[in-house]
């Protein structure tokens, strides 16, 4: 039988030590104070796990793989808004899966490397394999050739273009 939450009112019950042992919030803390989540790692693993639950996040990643990307360069791909880009890349930067490097006007993505890399270069080998002959990862293969061979300012041109 599955595990259910038990109402707040039966937790006052000094029988009922197991629901308030085995309880997690989403905010990592067990009910009455105890912490059964609370490590580094544990922290760590769950952001990085949060940041890959996202379809477009993962598309970004396998995008990133040969090198350095300007964020237009990524909007141009995925046909997306640039604010729901900064935004994927945002959660990948604040779970340590990119790196970012402002140029001017242009911010460029990378995957980490070095040991900020060491969580990262595992991960990435798994998806590399699991994703292999995925049509949509090779449609995006094949647009990001198109676009990296394309002006960025051109490309920010027709991007600034659709925004109006």
């Amino acid at each position: 039988m599955p595990y259910q939450k038990p109402s707040p009112k039966t937790w006052d019950s000094p029988l009922d030590t197991s629901a308030q042992q085995y309880y997690i919030s989403s905010h990592d803390e067990v009910w009455k104070g105890r912490c059964l989540m609370n490590s580094d790692a544990m922290r760590t693993t769950l952001r990085i796990t949060k940041a890959m639950a996202d379809r477009q996040r993962v598309r970004i990643l396998m995008m990133l793989r040969p090198g350095e990307l300007c964020v237009c360069q990524i909007v141009e791909v995925l046909a997306l808004a640039p604010s729901t880009v900064s935004k994927h890349l945002s959660i990948l930067g604040a779970a340590g899966l990119v790196d970012v490097r402002k140029d001017g006007r242009w911010a460029h993505y990378r995957l980490p490397d070095g040991a900020d890399g060491r969580p990262v270069r595992p991960l990435l080998q798994w998806m590399g394999t699991a994703l292999e002959g995925d049509e949509a990862l090779a449609q995006d293969a094949r647009a990001l050739k198109r676009v990296v061979a394309c002006n960025r300012e051109s490309l920010r041109r027709r991007q600034r273009g659709r925004e109006e």
